[in-house]
């Protein structure tokens, strides 16, 4: 049941709130029941049924009055504590979330669409917030009140309080029935939506590559298939949930229809007074008005339960293991050990093979070979975006594995084709390096990047926003300011993706001499995409197919037939 969902997923001072609330709400709604009572005893004096007297009125004055101060004042308590509970719970909540998915494999973001996680992380985490602070509160409430007025119809007589009660059952069984398809239609919808949201970011991302090639139009199209696809699925689950709730409503008033027949044979029959009789007619329409109305709540917490389902599942995602007794590594050189490596995804296919190479301290090697050929899984693996299948690969002799998370990071710096910049000030992007770094580090780390020139040329210098993914800033621009992070990190293995194929050729020289600044006395391992800019490296890897090929200096490989040499000559490039 979703209470004890919520009640599970409250814990230290919220889930007393969250408890305490439900009480304050049970109590308003016996509160708000008490005012019947009192009716039922003005009409007993009306009727002549009970001795009527100043003391009478006064009485009945007194316990309506108690009733609706006891509502006000435990609603008035009840809101606050709900309110307070379920903001305070889903703020931890939130920040709890975001500390799991900073915890969570770095590969594990790779194969995640960037609009489905959005739609977890932002809108159902607000829907499960939405059950906390109105929705539970509402159906206990829902279901407390027509409790305390069924009592009072089996005070005045049991035989219309069964009547009464005899369609609550059936009602729900009528809901049950109709919910199957609801929840297929439910959890259809909320992963159309997901789908949708990432269409959207997709197209509004790239608007500028689907209009430069001409495919605004071809890429509308998936989008508004997606957008029509939500809307059929959104109206299809809104006619078979309202369908749900009519029959639903109709069943439940049956007992409404039952309860007068039962109290006009016991009337006539002289078994009830006619006092009791109005009274249990005006107690029914307060008994089924709240239940239709947390039934349907029921029906939108349905649905709610399914965006509960996807935090849950986002929450359950296996963290990245911490050892125990985490090993600190004697120095920086990296070791493959006849790794082996698959992506859950790709099927039988293999990423890596029996790799093995060593990267010594202080060095700098460079991997080449065909696309696909595993090169950046090399780098994933060292920067443990995920843990390999067999083997080891190792730091200073620690495997990775036996390392805590805070220590390889803090040795590892990557320097990556797409740079991510967030949309704040230059010196703050820069600062990503180092937190703690004064505006002097800052600005020597741009300086040996080659970033002050045109850091300063901007408007308002290092603080001049760079926009969202660095919008004003060119491609050249950005990898400078990436490497200018790496210098301020200072960390002694670096890994660079190198591709300044898209630069031009002052930017490539900019980012080159940056880089050379950068590598200097660090272990360094490059992605070449070119190989004229590795020829220097100390050693060079070939892989072809997650294979280790070949292993040597530019000098030895290009002298030994192989693929190396076949890449070279295919390129058609000049010896510098």
């Amino acid at each position: 049941m979703i209470v004890l969902d919520v009640l599970r997923m409250a814990d230290g001072p919220h889930a007393a709130r969250v408890r305490r609330g439900m009480l304050f709400k049970i109590g308003e709604t016996f509160c708000a029941a008490v005012p019947f009572a009192a009716l039922y005893g003005a009409l007993m004096l009306v009727f002549g049924e009970a001795p009527f007297g100043m003391g009478e009125i006064l009485g009945l004055t007194g316990l309506v009055a108690a009733g609706l101060a006891g509502q006000f004042a435990f609603g008035v308590l009840g809101a606050r504590t709900a309110f307070i509970s379920g903001y305070g719970m889903m703020g931890d909540f939130r920040f709890t979330m975001m500390d799991h998915l900073s915890k969570l494999p770095l590969g594990f973001f790779t194969f995640q669409r960037t609009g489905a996680l959005t739609t977890t992380v932002a809108e159902n985490v607000k829907m499960v917030e939405e059950m906390f602070t109105k929705v539970v509160n509402e159906i206990v409430a829902g279901f407390t009140l027509p409790l305390f007025i069924g009592i009072l119809l089996v005070v005045i007589d049991w035989r219309m309080g069964l009547a009464a009660v005899a369609s609550v059952p059936l009602a729900f069984a009528v809901l049950r029935l109709t919910q199957g398809r609801f929840m297929r239609l439910s959890a259809k919808r909320v992963d159309v939506h997901a789908e949708v949201s990432g269409r959207l970011l997709e197209y509004i991302d790239g608007l500028r590559v689907i209009r430069g090639y001409g495919l605004a139009g071809a890429k509308f199209a998936s989008l508004r298939d997606s957008l029509d696809t939500q809307r059929r699925v959104s109206v299809a689950l809104e006619i078979q949930g309202g369908l749900g709730i009519m029959a639903m409503a109709v069943v439940l008033e049956m007992g409404f229809i039952a309860l007068l027949m039962v109290g006009a044979f016991a009337m006539l029959g002289g078994a009830l007074s006619p006092a009791s009789y109005l009274m249990a007619m005006v107690l029914a329409q307060k008994f089924y008005a709240p239940i239709t109305r947390s039934l349907m709540l029921l029906v939108d917490i349905k649905y709610l339960s399914l965006a509960l389902k996807r935090v849950q599942t986002l929450l359950n995602a296996p963290r990245l293991p911490e050892p125990v007794e985490p090993k600190v590594p004697s120095n920086n050189a990296i070791v493959f050990d006849a790794v082996s490596f698959r992506y859950d995804e790709a099927g039988d296919e293999p990423a890596l093979s029996e790799v093995t190479f060593t990267l010594r301290e202080g060095t700098t090697t460079a991997l080449v070979g065909p696309s696909g050929a595993g090169k950046s899984t090399v780098a994933h693996l060292i920067a443990r975006f995920h843990d390999v299948t067999s083997g080891a690969v190792r730091i200073g002799g620690v495997d990775l594995r036996d390392m805590a998370s805070d220590e390889l990071m803090r040795r590892v710096s990557m320097v990556l084709q797409d740079v991510h910049l967030f949309d704040d000030t230059v010196a703050n992007n820069i600062r990503i390096g180092r937190s703690d770094a004064s505006d002097e580090d800052v600005v020597a780390a741009a300086r040996h990047a080659q970033c002050h020139a045109f850091i300063e040329a901007l408007p308002q210098g290092y603080q001049a926003p760079i926009g969202e993914g660095g919008a004003w800033l060119s491609g050249g621009q950005k990898q400078r300011l990436s490497i200018a992070r790496a210098l301020l990190k200072d960390a002694p293995i670096v890994l660079l993706d190198e591709s300044t194929a898209s630069l031009d050729p002052e930017c490539e020289a900019a980012f080159h001499q940056a880089f050379k600044i950068l590598a200097a006395g660090k272990t360094v391992l490059v992605i070449a995409h070119r190989l004229h800019t590795v020829v220097n490296a100390d050693q060079i890897v070939v892989m072809e197919r997650g294979r280790v090929v070949q292993t040597g200096t530019h000098g030895d490989l290009i002298a030994s037939p192989g693929l190396y040499r076949t890449l070279w000559t295919d390129m058609a490039e000049p010896t510098p």
